[in-house]
């Protein structure tokens, strides 16, 4: 067998392979979850932490995360094996793992030289990990207790903001519930709301509502972005009340996105 290195950045000589001081083994789910993390990381630099990728530890599972200021992606990924401490890690480390692998199964693991390697047999990738605090909100937001608002088709929802996306040059959205009364029938579901939109349109969207909520506002790039996170059909929205009112999206397993809402005052 030949083993060809392929190094990004300058070297004087080549390193030896680096090899795992302790290891667990995860299946593909695991790098599907780092390369969404790496599209929810923070694009500015006032928390440096957030530019990076997060693999931590909840109850006896990977917790992987990618977090802006106001917005989050988490899921939790089981695994089998040793228990890796905290790792934070570059962005293009995890979109590039999820490429370069093809086996069902990986290794994961950390060297003695404070580095996270990846290995599926025949190629073994290695980074070294950030030397970052990553904010414990991500582990919060994931845990707290919602109010469980509506649910609603996914593909609908996107091609509503979609749609709505093209009307605006604000990139702002405003949601609420609302009956539409046709008659003797009355169809419950989301009034979309464009501030400044440059055409006239009223959207609706049908969607199953288990709570009343008022006008609340979002970046319409950024919540297409939270509800494209996933692949199932129905998609389920809480308020999280101890955490300014943020919207957290799921499908009723353990993958989640969360979105602050922004402040707007409505002209009168």
């Amino acid at each position: 067998m030949v083993t060809v290195p392929c190094l990004d950045g300058p070297y004087d000589e080549i390193p030896e392979k680096p090899s795992m001081q302790i290891s667990c083994t995860v299946e593909r789910d695991f790098l599907r979850a780092l390369m969404k993390s790496k599209d929810f990381v923070s694009k500015t630099y006032e928390n440096m932490g957030l530019t990076y990728s997060y693999l931590g530890n909840k109850d006896g599972q990977f917790f992987i995360s990618g977090a802006g200021s106001i917005y989050q992606y988490a899921t939790s990924i089981p695994f089998s094996g040793e228990t890796l401490p905290e790792i934070i890690m570059p962005p293009e480390y995890a979109a590039v793992v999820g490429r370069l692998f093809s086996n069902t199964n990986l290794q994961v693991g950390v060297s003695d030289r404070q580095q996270i390697v990846m290995s599926d047999g025949p190629t073994l990738i290695a980074t070294r990990t950030v030397n970052e605090k990553y904010p414990n909100t991500v582990y919060a937001m994931a845990d707290a207790d919602g109010e469980l608002l509506f649910t609603a088709n996914r593909q609908k929802l996107l091609e509503s903001f979609r749609l709505a996306l093209q009307t605006t040059k604000d990139d702002m959205v405003g949601l609420s519930s609302r009956i539409h009364d046709y008659g003797t029938v009355g169809l419950a579901g989301l009034d979309v709301y464009v501030p400044n939109a440059v055409i006239e349109a009223e959207l609706f969207v049908e969607a199953d509502i288990v709570k009343d909520f008022s006008r609340t506002y979002f970046s319409l790039p950024f919540l297409i972005k939270c509800i494209s996170a996933f692949e199932d059909d129905t998609v389920y929205v809480e308020r999280l009340d101890k955490f300014n009112g943020a919207f957290r999206i799921g499908t009723g397993k353990e993958e989640i996105t969360v979105l602050q809402p922004i402040r707007y005052d409505e002209p009168r």
